[in-house]
């Protein structure tokens, strides 16, 4: 069984990669990436999704995807202090959740890590990566 961290280290080298090969940074100055825990048999797995031009071609492995969205709360926080802790961040968001009066836990919907600043970070670096991350949980109203 792949650990979590081998996953996460694998998409985000191919994403950094079609970034860089697209120059999708500076050709979508607002570009967002977003990354989720998912599970494929036994297998730990992250999948990524970037915001790219409607026009824009991808190449396997890539796919192009149209995402409805949702309602979701967020939780801020440095990428330095996550890696320390993700579940403790993951907890604290979980719990605000299912503790509030009018909202609660949309389970249709996948969890994301929004990575913040990324079209920055590769103008600066020229690879993946993030300064922040918001995590963010799908919620809807209570009935």
């Amino acid at each position: 069984m792949g650990k979590p961290g081998d996953a996460e280290a694998q998409t985000g080298n191919l994403i950094g990669k079609f970034v860089s090969k697209t120059n999708l940074w500076k050709n979508k100055p607002d570009m967002r990436h977003f990354g989720f825990d998912h599970k494929r048999g036994d297998e730990h797995g992250y999948e990524r999704w970037l915001t790219i031009l409607p026009d824009m071609e991808v190449e396997p492995p890539f796919e192009k995807k149209q995402f409805s969205g949702g309602m979701y709360a967020g939780y801020s926080i440095w990428f330095r202090d996550f890696v320390q802790a993700p579940w403790e961040a993951w907890k604290r968001l979980r719990e605000w959740a299912n503790n509030h009066a009018e909202y609660e836990i949309e389970k249709d919907l996948p969890w994301f890590e929004e990575h913040l600043n990324d079209a920055r970070y590769f103008i600066w670096t020229g690879q993946e990566g993030s300064q922040q991350l918001d995590l963010l949980i799908p919620i809807k109203k209570r009935k």
